[in-house]
């Protein structure tokens, strides 16, 4: 386990910083954020935010981008600009779980269809290679011939040696399978869509607690005797703030949709080009050096001499396909699971109501004293 303390490159001062634990299983990687080194929101936090709110709603956006920009890369710059400076840390995380999901999906897919091509080579090489009919003395047990499904069975010496062989090389390829899916890859994948739950969820909800924070000291300013213009000052400094988180958690939120739109997409993209990678190549190295033993055009290749493994190596195919098929299933359990802070929960509208009716309430309280004064 290698534990390192991060920064993102764009971090501002006051940002919180975040250790990162990586680990390692076989093939495999998972990462683990370790609880957020967060501050107190006060109002130094509060100068700061302030001050990067008004940045962003300063800033220039491109009005009429290239045609030849997709909207999703546009949406993803405008987020990005929105976030690197407030919540870069919560990108760099993101980022750091993507490559590690991204990847693990590349190997199993790699893996998974290495396991079969060797599978399948090895029958088409190798099965009549070994002598199971004379080392088990099989011949003293089983008939000449035989019949099957009305089918005329002759039970040859090398018929024999390739249905053992097809047998015990789909099932060394079966184990092989379970091993790189069930003993490695779903615990990695397990524990990163865990622990990128809980990321978001502890982000999101420590964003809540200063949206909170923000309108309690909004309320307070309102009701507390103070100098007309530190009041002010004061009321326009967490009345921005609040409106700033606000948008915060919504861009956060449409940047998280978009966020899990986009490990979905690479990792279906290589659960799909990496088998037919290796078919590729496998097809096209036996065209280029004429091997027979995949030339589907020869009645008399060793693709045609088999027997117990065409139903077995369909089954292993279909094996490998629902592993690849069901590879990020892990993540998306494990995000339902525990949902996460939405924008809604905040009740934005609601806390800017009892802000202006506390408002109009101090409002109220001062003209009458000055009408009692007058009086």
């Amino acid at each position: 386990m290698n534990i390192e303390t991060t920064l993102p490159p764009t971090a501002v001062p006051g940002t919180p910083s975040i250790n990162i634990a990586r680990h390692r299983r076989f093939f495999y990687k998972w990462i683990s954020p370790l609880r957020i080194q967060d501050l107190p929101y006060d109002r130094e936090r509060a100068e700061i935010d302030f001050k990067i709110a008004s940045r962003f709603v300063r800033a220039d956006k491109p009005a009429d981008p290239s045609k030849q920009v997709l909207l999703d890369d546009i949406n993803r710059t405008l987020a990005d600009d929105l976030l690197k400076e407030s919540d870069g840390i919560y990108r760099f995380i993101l980022a750091t779980f993507r490559r590690a999901i991204v990847n693990n999906v590349i190997i199993l897919s790699i893996l998974s269809s290495l396991t079969l091509v060797i599978v399948a080579v090895v029958n088409m090489t190798l099965s009549a290679s070994v002598d199971f009919y004379s080392f088990f003395w099989l011949s003293d047990y089983l008939p000449a011939a035989g019949r099957i499904l009305d089918f005329d069975i002759i039970l040859t010496k090398d018929s024999v040696n390739r249905a053992v062989f097809g047998c015990v090389s789909t099932i060394v390829g079966l184990l092989v399978l379970w091993f790189f899916y069930h003993g490695s890859y779903s615990l990695c994948q397990s524990s990163n869509g865990h622990n990128i739950s809980d990321f978001i969820l502890e982000y999101l909800a420590t964003l809540r607690d200063q949206f909170r924070q923000a309108h309690i000291n909004a309320l307070q300013t309102l009701s507390v005797e103070m100098d007309a213009d530190e009041m002010r000052r004061d009321a326009g400094l967490w009345v921005s703030n609040l409106q700033w988180m606000a948008l915060r958690a919504l861009f956060i939120e449409s940047y998280t949709v978009r966020y899990f739109r986009q490990v979905r997409r690479e990792s279906s993209f290589y659960v799909l080009v990496v088998p037919m990678l290796f078919a590729g190549v496998l097809i096209s190295i036996s065209y280029i050096f004429g091997v027979q033993y995949f030339n589907f055009l020869d009645a008399n290749a060793d693709l045609y001499q088999q027997n117990t493994f065409y139903p077995l190596f369909l089954v292993l195919v279909i094996i490998c396909f629902q592993h690849l098929r069901q590879s990020m299933a892990f993540i998306w359990r494990a995000i339902e699971s525990r949902p996460w802070v939405r924008f809604r929960e905040l009740n934005f509208q609601d806390a800017i109501t009892e802000i202006m009716n506390a408002y109009v309430t101090q409002l109220d309280r001062w003209r009458s004293l000055m009408k009692d004064r007058s009086h």
